[in-house]
């Protein structure tokens, strides 16, 4: 089998060549194909040069590869027309452009061959206009009409205004220059140095007299690092074989030794070499010592599988070597040391060390020697409540009294299980005492109107559960408390509890069970007078002879200033009316004896009983009924639809 090689330079035979993964065809000729283009022309004016190469096929037997021996194994000969590289000479304009193959078109203030002099004043660059010398060129102040860098054109629209290659567009009756990286200003009349940051890609500027040179990176070039690399720049260094990446440039390939974008760099330990090793580094790069199963420099090729390496484990043949699969409880490259607790491997559990390795005590969600398979619900892990299996393992779904990952705790009080209410350990569990709206085990569910809870007033249902408007005789959450005058149900008037509840002693203006209700000219409450509504009630205006809020009082005249007596007196009327009746029928029966003394049917002796009956007489005339009236207290004593007289209210002299 043969594969590609590329010979660098000309006349100079390399120790080694650079392996090109194209494989060559069969037999021992050297197969030289196209060559490639030419690569960039450098070197100083005068000198300048420029080479290209191709590859060619060298069979893989030969030893050492170098270019000589390549060409002996293939049985060709030393001369010009099996070389690996050509060189020839070039101009490269360093501020223009070719124009014919060994002529420079210069920029805009520069000269020379190679257009590498700047024009100065003293070359009498302007050719209407005065000229100054700055430190990078010249600067030319045109005379009126002419532009241009050397003042040498008339200005007009279609003239191409733009001084140092710039590129012009009409705008309007105007125009508008679009200048090279190496000039600025509205016709490019002024040369760019470092302070405008020309170098692109992270070259590096430097002021050269009037203009600037930039550095570039390994990746680019052009005069301000503004074009990627190709293969043909010969980027890759110290061997380093380059593939093209289209619009991305380049990419070289390098040998172990070195690193970098270009291969520029010396391989040390920090760049991790060592894929399967230990490494230190040396003066000239670094060192691997590869582990017992891998070798080569990098330490990158497995070794094959001997006889019976792995001590607790089986062997893999590998096409590259060998690979030992170790039992559960032992690792290393042969299986020969048994695993501790200090490589951690009980995944999900706690680790103890035992002579023949290591236990783990896994956590409830796991099983298995590491602690590394997932229990199931098929294992019925969950003791009260229900499971369902998931990506991290089995999930209990408690009944309400329980908590766990396992279901196996009941739920106390900590848990804080009562969502709206108070809570009770108990030797079976929690226990909850719901707030007034709420009822289940865990006072979760909201009581509605449908289950009745207002027992003396009406129901709402509102997102924050029921409401109850109570009666007025009834409070609390559910109208089952009676209302008592602690709770000031008496809006206008007085307040006295009783065996049921309260009641209310309303104003004189006020009526209802809670004296909340203004008393109307509706109602007729003016007994002797008008009425009239106000925003405080009726206001009544009594008759001359009456008085009080509601007209009830009788004025009292002179002509009726009888000693007026209490409303029980009619009763001792009738008291004292019957006495006196029986009085008279004892003054008759005096009277009949009286008489028979007369007629000797009696002593003297009863003479004094004569005249006390004679005095009792003259008290009964004396008497005075129509001067005697009954007050008016109350309805259910004397009747309101009673004929009054007078002087009915009126109470003049001692009350009794």
């Amino acid at each position: 089998m043969k594969y590609f090689y590329s010979a660098v330079i000309l006349g100079v035979l390399l120790e080694k060549f650079v392996l090109v993964q194209t494989i060559c065809g069969k037999g021992n000729d050297c197969i030289f194909h196209d060559w490639l283009e030419w690569e960039s022309c450098t070197g100083a004016c005068g000198s300048q040069s420029q080479k290209r190469q191709r590859e060619f096929c060298c069979p893989d037997a030969v030893e050492p590869k170098d270019f000589p021996h390549c060409l002996a194994n293939c049985s060709l000969p030393n001369d010009e027309a099996h070389v690996g590289s050509q060189k020839r000479n070039c101009l490269h304009c360093f501020h223009g452009h070719n124009y014919g193959a060994n002529t420079c078109k210069c920029d805009p203030g520069y000269k020379g061959k190679c257009c590498e002099d700047l024009v100065k004043c003293s070359d009498n660059p302007c050719k209407h206009g005065t000229c100054t010398d700055t430190n990078a060129t010249f600067v030319c102040n045109c005379d009126r009409g002419y532009t241009g860098v050397d003042c040498d054109t008339p200005i007009t629209c279609s003239d191409t205004p733009c001084q140092n290659g710039g590129t012009c567009t009409n705008q309007g009756g105007s125009f508008r220059c679009t200048c090279p990286n190496t000039h600025k200003g509205n016709v490019c009349q002024t040369a760019i140095t470092c302070s405008d940051t020309p170098c692109q890609n992270g070259g590096t500027c430097t002021n050269q007299g009037g203009s600037f040179r930039c550095t570039c990176p390994n990746t680019h070039k052009g005069n301000v690092c503004q074009t990627v690399k190709s293969c043909t720049d010969s980027p890759c260094q110290n061997n380093g074989h380059c593939i093209n990446t289209g619009l991305a440039g380049f990419s070289c390939m390098c040998p172990y030794t070195h690193t970098g974008v270009v291969c520029e760099t010396v391989t040390k330990c920090t760049d991790l070499p060592c894929a399967h090793g230990t490494c230190t580094d040396t003066s000239t790069g670094f060192t691997c010592v590869c582990d017992t199963r891998f070798t080569g420099h990098l330490c990158d090729r497995r070794i094959q599988c001997t006889a019976n390496p792995c001590v607790h484990g089986t062997c893999s043949l590998l096409p590259s070597g060998y690979n030992c699969h170790c039992e559960e409880k032992y690792t290393g490259n042969k299986c020969e040391s048994p695993i501790r607790c200090t490589s951690s491997p009980c995944q999900n559990g706690l680790c103890s060390d035992s002579p023949t390795g290591y236990n783990c005590a896994c956590d409830v969600k796991h099983t298995g020697s590491k602690c590394d398979t997932l229990v199931q619900c098929s294992s019925s892990p969950c003791v009260h409540g229900t499971c369902a299996d998931t990506s991290s393992g089995f999930n209990c779904t408690c009944a309400p009294r329980y908590v766990g990952v396992k279901c196996d705790a009941l739920k106390t009080c900590s848990s804080n299980p009562c969502q709206h209410g108070t809570c009770t350990n108990t030797p079976a569990g929690f226990k909850c005492t719901c707030d007034a709206r709420y009822t289940g085990m865990t006072c979760d569910t909201l009581i509605t109107c449908t289950a009745s809870p207002c027992q003396h007033g009406t129901c709402t249902d509102t997102p924050a559960g029921f409401v109850c408007a109570c009666e007025n005789l009834y409070t609390g959450d559910r109208c089952d408390r009676p209302r008592t005058c602690s709770s000031h149900p008496c809006v206008h008037g007085a307040c006295s509890d009783t065996a049921s509840g309260f009641k209310c002693s309303c104003d004189a203006t006020y009526t209802g069970m809670v004296c909340d209700t203004l008393i109307t000219c509706a109602s007729s409450p003016c007994e002797h007078g008008t009425c009239t509504d106000s925003p405080t009630g009726f206001v009544c205006t009594c008759g001359s002879s009456y008085a009080g809020i509601k007209c009830e009082t009788v004025l009292v005249t002179d002509e009726e200033s009888e000693l007026l007596l209490p409303e029980w007196f009619p009763y001792l009327e009738y008291v004292l009316l019957s006495l006196a009746s029986l009085i008279g029928l004892m003054a008759l029966g005096c009277l009949c004896l009286k008489c028979c003394q007369v007629f000797g049917a009696k002593n003297d002796d009863d003479d004094d009983d004569d005249d006390d009956d004679a005095d009792e007489d003259d008290n009964l005339r004396k008497y005075r009924r129509d001067s005697i009236f009954p007050l008016d207290h109350q309805d259910s004593v004397y009747p309101r639809d009673r004929p009054k007289p007078k002087v009915f209210n009126k109470r003049i002299g001692m009350e009794f």
